[in-house]
C-alpha cells in the first residue's frame, strides 16, 4: 500500500512537471505582439522548430481559397508553412486585417512569405503586388524558389491591412504572414517604411536553417552568407548578451561568427545593387534607379587581443556615410547609416593606422526607405462602413481593405472626397437585399451627403418588430451637408418635436401655409401645413414626404420629418432664412414678420444663385437613375439660406422616370404661368428639357429682376418677359434689359454670357435645348468670368446612382 502511494505521488509529480513544462512552452509559443499565420493551412499547429502556434488565416480574412502545393515537394523546404498556400482567384484586392495587441503607434516587423510550389500543376508563377494598408509595398515575384517580402513599419491605426492585388498577370497567393512587435527605438523609418532586401549572418557556414525565434527574440530571419574573399573568423566561447543595453538583441549565435579582410591594408568592400546580392567583385554593375538605402552593421569582437583594440572607419557610396568604430571583446556595437543615396550601395571598412589588425563585419541589414504618399479614410469612417459591412452581411468582391483609397481600388457602391483624409460622401446599397435593423453606424458617416438603402423593410429596433399597419406615422430625416441618418418615429413625435406658432407664418403655396417653427434642441424648422382647401392635395403631399427622404444634394432644401394622421399632415423641413429668390427680385413682395425689406442682390450673388440652382437641377437630372423631373420650377420654390446660397424646394409634384432611358412622364405640370414649357401642350408629356425651360425664366428674372408675367410700360397690358426681352436683346442693348437696381454694377462679358446662356434654353423644340449639366458648366464660366478668374468653386457636385420610387 506504501509503495502504492509512493508510485502514486512520483506520478502525479511527473504529470504536474510535464504541465508545467507544457505551460511553460505555450506561454513562450504565444509570445506577446506575435501574429503567425499560415495561409491556407487546414488547421493550427506549433511549429515544432520556431516553437510558434502559427493559426488558420480564417479569422484574418473573408476572401480566398486554400490550397496544397504539388505533392512532389511537400516538406522539401522543411518549413511546414510552405506546404500551403491561399489563393485569391476572385476580385482585384484581397486583404488580411492585423490587430496587434499593442496597437497604433507601434513599430513591427512584418513578413510574408511565398512559395507557389506548383499547387495548380501548371508550373506558371503569378506577379502581382503586395500593398501595406493604402500605400504600394512591393512586386511578388519569385521564380521556382521560396522567397519572403519584409518591412520594418508604424502603424497609424490599430488595424494593419496587407492586401495582394491581381495586376493580371497571375492568380495572387501566400503561403504565410507574419507580425512581430519591436522596440520603438529600433529600426526607425521617419513618416515612411523600410524594405529589408538582405539580412546576413556573416561567417556562418554549418546552419542549415536561417536563425529565427527563439534564438532571435525578435524573430528576425538571418540568412547565412559568406564573401569568397573574405576570411572567416568565429568563436566557441560562450556570449552572455543578457546584461547587454543593446536594443538591436542581435542573437549570440549570429554574432559569434564574422568575416574580415585578409590583412590589416586591405578593405572589406561590398557592391549591391537591388537586382543582386552584395559581392565582393569590383566588376561592373547592372544599372538600376537611385535609391534611399539605410544600412545596419553589426559587430562584436570575438578574438582576443594582445595588441590595441580593433578600429576602423566605415564609408558608403562616396562618404555619403562616415564613422569610425572601435571594438571592444565581446560587446556588441551597432552602426546606423545616415540614408545613402544612389542606384547601388558600395561599402567599404578600412582599418586605421593605430591598429594592425583587419577589419571584420559580423551581420548586416540591408534596407531601403519606402514612401507612403497615401493617406487612408477617415478611421470614422472606415469603422463606419465595416460595421455596416458585417451588420448585413455584405458580400461584395472588392469591400476589402481601404474604403476610397487607393482610388483604382474604392469600393463599389460609394463615392469618396479626397481631401485629408479621404471622407466617404455617397453609400449606395440598393442592390442588396438588406434586412434587419437600420444599423446606427450610418450616423457616423458625418460627411454622407447622398446614401440609398433601396429597401423599405429596414428597421431601426433590434429586433425588428412586425410592422402593422398605422394611421398616422411620423418619418423624422436628419440631413444636412455634414451628413444625414433615417430614424424612424411613433406617430406622437411630431406633437414632442414640433412647436410652431400660427402668428409666424413665413409663406403660402398650393399646400397651404408655412410656419415657423422649433425643434426641442432649439433648430429652427419651416413647418408646411397642408390645408384641406389645398389645390394640389395629398398625394403631391405624400409624393414630396416620399421623394425627399431618399433625395439628398447641398442645392436641394431637406426634409426633417413630416407628421400624416387624418387630421394633421406636416411636412417639416430645415429653415432658409432668407426666404425664396422671387422675394428678393420684386420690391413690392415682403419677406417673412422679421425682415420687410429684402436687400438688393448684387450681381455676384444672382450668378452664384443660378449656379447653385443648376447644380440642384442637374443632380435631379443627371445624378439620380432613374432622373427626376420637377416640374414646377420658379424662382418661388429657390429658397435662400443666410448666406444666401441657393436651395431648390416644392418637390410634391416631382416624378421619376419609369426607366432610366426614359424621356417624358405623361402626369401633369403645376401649370404655373410663365414658366410652362410651350412645347408641352402638344405632345401632352414633360421631360427634362421642360425643366431646362423653367430654369432659363429663371435666369431672365435674375438677369432682369422682372416677373415672368410682367406689365407692359404703359401699364395697360401684361406680357410674358421672352415677349419684352428678347428683341432688345437682338439688338444689341444689353444694357436695357438689366436689373436697374444693380446700377450699372456688373461685368459686362459675365452678363453677355448669361444671357447667351438663357436665350440657348428659349427654343421652342425641346430637342434644341441644352442639358442643364451644359447650361450649368456655362454659368460656371460667367462666375469666373466676374471674379476675373479669381473664382474657385468650392461646391461639391454630387451624384446618386438610383432613387426609389415612393410607395
Amino acid at each position: 500500500m506504501e509503495r502504492s502511494i509512493i508510485g502514486f505521488s512520483i506520478a502525479l509529480l511527473a504529470s504536474l512537471a510535464s504541465a508545467l513544462v507544457l505551460v511553460v512552452l505555450v506561454v513562450q509559443a504565444q509570445r506577446p505582439g506575435f501574429i503567425s499565420i499560415d495561409c491556407g493551412a487546414p488547421s493550427g499547429y506549433t511549429d515544432d522548430i520556431l516553437n510558434i502556434i502559427y493559426k488558420m488565416d480564417d479569422e484574418f480574412i473573408s476572401s480566398g481559397k486554400n490550397m496544397q502545393i504539388s505533392e512532389d515537394l511537400i516538406d522539401s523546404k522543411r518549413i511546414k508553412f510552405l506546404n500551403n498556400v491561399r489563393i485569391f482567384p476572385d476580385g482585384t484586392r484581397n486583404c488580411y486585417t492585423l490587430r496587434p495587441e499593442q496597437g497604433k503607434n507601434r513599430t513591427y516587423n512584418i513578413r510574408a512569405s511565398f512559395w507557389y510550389g506548383n499547387y495548380d500543376g501548371r508550373n506558371h508563377i503569378p506577379i502581382f503586388d503586395l500593398y501595406i494598408d493604402v500605400n504600394y509595398w512591393a512586386t511578388v515575384a519569385y521564380d521556382a524558389d521560396y522567397g519572403s517580402e519584409e518591412i520594418m513599419y508604424v502603424s497609424k491605426e490599430d488595424d494593419i491591412q496587407v492586401c495582394l492585388v491581381n495586376t493580371g498577370t497571375g492568380v495572387p497567393y501566400i503561403s504565410a504572414l507574419e507580425l512581430r512587435v519591436l522596440d520603438d527605438n529600433i529600426y526607425q523609418s521617419g513618416s515612411g517604411f523600410l524594405q529589408r532586401y538582405w539580412r546576413f549572418d556573416l561567417g556562418q557556414s554549418s546552419a542549415i536553417y536561417q536563425f529565427r525565434y527563439p534564438e532571435d527574440v525578435y524573430d528576425r530571419a538571418w540568412t547565412p552568407w559568406q564573401f569568397d574573399n573574405w576570411s572567416i573568423q568565429n568563436t566557441t566561447s560562450a556570449i552572455d548578451l543578457s546584461n547587454s543595453n543593446d536594443v538591436y538583441k542581435v542573437p549570440a549565435k549570429v554574432l559569434q561568427t564574422a568575416q574580415r579582410s585578409m590583412s590589416s591594408n586591405s578593405p572589406l568592400y561590398v557592391k549591391w545593387t537591388i537586382h543582386a546580392v552584395p559581392t565582393d567583385d569590383a566588376g561592373p554593375l547592372a544599372s538600376a534607379q537611385p535609391k534611399i538605402w539605410i544600412v545596419y552593421l553589426h559587430f562584436m569582437e570575438i578574438e582576443r587581443l594582445n595588441g590595441p583594440q580593433r578600429e576602423f572607419t566605415i564609408s558608403m557610396n562616396d562618404n555619403q556615410f562616415m564613422e569610425t568604430v572601435s571594438l571592444e571583446y565581446l560587446k556588441p556595437v551597432v552602426v546606423v547609416s545616415t540614408p545613402v543615396i544612389g542606384p547601388l550601395i558600395t561599402l567599404s571598412i578600412n582599418s586605421t593606422n593605430k591598429s594592425g589588425n583587419p577589419p571584420i563585419l559580423n551581420a548586416v541589414e540591408f534596407y531601403v526607405a519606402g514612401d507612403l504618399p497615401n493617406v487612408p479614410t477617415a478611421q470614422d469612417d472606415v469603422k463606419a462602413i465595416n460595421d455596416i459591412k458585417t451588420m448585413y452581411r455584405i458580400k461584395r468582391e472588392n469591400w476589402q481593405g481601404d474604403p476610397c483609397i487607393p482610388t483604382k481600388y474604392a469600393w463599389d457602391g460609394l463615392n469618396c472626397s479626397y481631401g485629408n483624409p479621404p471622407r466617404i460622401t455617397h453609400l449606395k446599397l440598393s442592390s442588396i437585399n438588406l434586412m434587419g435593423d437600420l444599423v446606427s453606424s450610418l450616423s457616423h458617416l458625418s460627411t454622407l451627403e447622398y446614401f440609398l438603402i433601396g429597401n423599405a423593410d429596414l428597421c431601426l429596433a433590434n429586433p425588428c418588430p412586425h410592422k402593422k399597419k398605422q394611421k398616422t406615422t411620423f418619418v423624422p430625416v436628419v440631413t444636412s451637408i455634414l451628413g444625414f441618418f433615417v430614424v424612424l418615429f411613433g406617430a406622437l413625435a411630431i406633437v414632442w418635436l414640433i412647436k410652431w406658432k400660427q402668428i409666424a407664418v413665413i409663406g403660402e403655396g398650393g399646400f397651404g401655409k408655412v410656419y415657423l417653427g422649433t425643434l426641442d434642441n432649439g433648430a429652427i424648422v419651416a413647418v408646411k401645413m397642408l390645408s384641406e382647401s389645398s389645390k394640389q392635395g395629398y398625394k403631391e403631399f405624400q409624393a414630396e414626404a416620399k421623394l425627399l427622404v431618399f433625395v439628398h444634394h447641398g442645392n436641394l432644401v431637406s426634409l426633417f420629418g413630416y407628421c400624416d394622421d387624418t387630421k394633421h399632415k406636416a411636412l417639416i423641413y430645415e429653415y432658409m432664412a432668407n426666404g425664396n429668390l422671387r422675394q428678393h427680385l420684386s420690391m413690392n413682395i415682403k419677406m417673412h414678420p422679421t425682415n420687410d425689406h429684402p436687400k438688393v442682390l448684387t450681381w455676384s450673388k444672382r450668378l452664384q444663385i443660378a449656379v447653385d440652382a443648376a447644380q440642384g437641377l442637374d443632380y435631379l437630372h443627371n445624378g439620380c437613375k432613374p432622373p427626376i423631373i420637377h416640374r414646377d420650377l420658379k424662382t418661388s420654390n429657390i429658397l435662400l439660406n443666410e448666406d444666401f446660397r441657393a436651395k431648390i424646394a416644392d418637390f410634391g409634384l416631382s416624378r421619376a422616370f419609369g426607366a432610366e432611358n426614359d424621356s417624358h412622364v405623361s402626369t401633369h405640370p403645376a401649370d404655373t404661368f410663365g414658366y410652362l414649357d410651350p412645347e408641352f401642350r402638344t405632345p401632352g408629356n414633360y421631360d427634362k428639357k421642360s425643366d431646362v425651360y423653367s430654369f432659363e425664366i429663371v435666369l431672365f428674372e435674375l438677369i432682369t429682376g422682372q416677373p415672368a408675367i410682367m406689365r407692359s410700360q404703359d401699364g395697360n397690358n401684361i406680357m410674358h418677359i421672352l415677349q419684352w426681352l428678347i428683341p432688345i436683346v437682338e439688338s444689341g442693348d444689353i444694357q436695357s434689359i438689366m436689373d436697374p437696381r444693380l446700377q450699372g454694377e456688373f461685368n459686362i462679358n459675365s452678363a453677355w454670357k448669361v444671357v447667351e446662356t438663357a436665350m440657348s434654353c428659349t427654343q421652342s423644340r425641346a430637342i434644341q435645348r441644352p442639358d442643364i449639366n451644359h447650361v450649368l458648366g456655362e454659368l460656371k464660366e460667367s462666375l469666373v468670368s466676374n471674379s476675373s478668374g479669381s473664382f474657385e468653386s468650392t461646391i461639391s457636385e454630387i451624384y446618386c446612382d438610383s432613387v426609389p420610387m415612393a410607395r
